[in-house]
């Protein structure tokens, strides 16, 4: 299994609202799952980030300095074998455009990035004790 995840910053100008608005709607949601067709995704998520104050204090406890994601969208594939001939594909460009031209009024393309993790290496702890 594998994931890509992409992790999405909005633009400086654009308000927590108006990007909220932006990837939390319907024409969105359908945009995602047009893209999880295409692409033969097993699993996908759209995760907005919680603009919270125990957030603010856990950065800052951990000197971290720079504002965390506002969005991720994360993909995940069980098997994926022939995913790059997609990706080469008309209609995989097609979707991928539609994504492009729907958050770029809302998206730092220079502080968002993109990239893919090994799904089948995942700790998990679910023991509280």
């Amino acid at each position: 299994m594998i994931r890509f995840m992409i992790c999405y910053k909005k633009l400086i100008e654009v308000s927590d609202y108006d990007f909220r608005n932006t990837l939390n709607n319907a024409s969105t949601h359908q945009l995602i799952k047009e893209l999880a067709n295409t692409f033969k995704v097993t699993e996908y998520r759209l995760q907005m980030a919680m603009h919270i104050e125990a957030q603010t204090i856990l950065r800052e406890r951990m000197k971290g300095e720079k504002q965390p994601y506002d969005a991720v969208l994360e993909l995940i594939w069980k098997n994926p074998e022939g995913l790059m001939d997609i990706y080469e594909t008309e209609d995989a460009q097609k979707i991928m455009d539609n994504m492009n031209n729907r958050f770029h009024t809302v998206i730092d393309r220079e502080t968002s990035i993109g990239f893919f993790t090994d799904y089948s290496i995942m700790t998990t702890c679910n023991d509280n004790s």
